[in-house]
């Protein structure tokens, strides 16, 4: 087998800081990328090998991308609107030329935030934690998910966006009297740092609120859960069509919650489809699985998806492996060893 060497440039931090997210208010000049003056580098020795059940990703356009509108929820001035959005205000007088003189949107107004445009691709540039987001789409409003008011970092790739819409309707279909999913933050829309999070920088990572039992979320956004106030069935559901994408990277979920998971699965999955997912006692390091254990996971699970296969210059994973053990290329940017 080859080797070569990857040259790591940044700070020495944990994947579990990484992943960590936190509900925050975000400041403006958090969206700029901050790179530190003097990183340190590491090399670390990594087979030059391809991963053999790693194909290329397809974007099925199940759903338009070229328009994507906003509800206004509560009535407010359009300056307003675009600083809750994370969009310039002139973009947003190009693509509503109608509300330019009006002093409120009332709320209900639907307003276009994107517009797809040949001479501006999007693009997920570096990894997620040193990394950036070119023109950003928003994640669409649908039935079966609800966006926060402040959705200044509510922007992804086309791969991201449009495979969370078709697991968010799998789940919503499977359930159609379930509660919607709560989605959180993902990036912002030209990308760059986050605040407090350590990555959410190259539209690829999005956190998401677990299902809950009946009464027990109250009026959050979401909630710690554990085996007595998560809905096991339901999460099950949304994992599980996260995965079934084919372009989930990896999923960090607490240790204690994939004990009730697990079982759940086992029950109502072949074992090849929980191998998929969980790590398997005693499988070796050759296994491949999608859920691992981050601390500060317990109200919200966090997903990253892997590179779209035009962003030639997106990099699959952080500063460091996520597992102990080589990196390997997959789909052509490098990714972790378990995906």
């Amino acid at each position: 087998m080859r080797w070569r060497s990857i040259i790591i440039l940044g700070l020495l931090v944990s994947e579990g800081s990484m992943a960590t997210a936190h509900d925050a208010q975000p400041q403006v000049d958090d969206l700029a990328l901050n790179l530190p003056d003097e990183p340190r580098v590491v090399v670390v020795d990594v087979p030059d090998t391809v991963v053999p059940d790693a194909r290329p990703m397809t974007l099925e356009p199940e759903v338009s991308l070229d328009e994507v509108t906003w509800t206004v929820t509560a009535s407010a001035p359009l300056s307003l609107l675009a600083q809750q959005w994370g969009l310039p205000e002139a973009r947003l007088l190009e693509y509503n030329p109608g509300v330019g003189d009006v002093a409120v949107v009332q709320a209900g107004t639907a307003l276009q935030v994107f517009r797809t445009l040949v001479e501006e691709p999007t693009e997920s540039v570096g990894s997620p934690n040193r990394g950036r987001l070119k023109h950003g789409i928003p994640l669409p409003e649908g039935p079966h998910w609800r966006l926060r008011d402040r959705r200044i970092r509510a922007y992804g790739t086309e791969g991201t966006v449009r495979s969370l819409i078709k697991a968010f309707t799998v789940y919503g279909e499977t359930h159609p009297d379930g509660p919607p999913i709560h989605v959180g933050e993902l990036s912002a829309r030209r990308g760059g740092r986050a605040w407090p999070h350590v990555s959410h920088r190259s539209g690829r990572d999005v956190d998401i609120g677990y299902v809950m039992k009946p009464g027990t979320l109250g009026d959050r956004h979401w909630r710690r859960a554990d085996e007595t106030t998560l809905d096991v069935e339901k999460t099950w559901t949304l994992i599980k069509a996260l995965g079934d994408t084919g372009r989930v990277q990896r999923m960090f979920i607490s240790s204690k919650l994939q004990k009730v998971l697990r079982k759940h699965a086992k029950q109502v999955e072949s074992p090849e489809t929980v191998a998929k997912f969980f790590r398997t006692p005693g499988a070796g390091p050759k296994q491949r699985y999608l859920i691992t254990h981050e601390n500060g996971h317990r109200d919200h699970l966090h997903v990253r998806f892997r590179c779209d296969p035009e962003d030639r210059r997106c990099r699959g994973h952080g500063l460091f492996p996520i597992e102990r053990g080589p990196a390997v290329e997959v789909g052509g940017s490098p990714a972790n060893a378990a995906p």
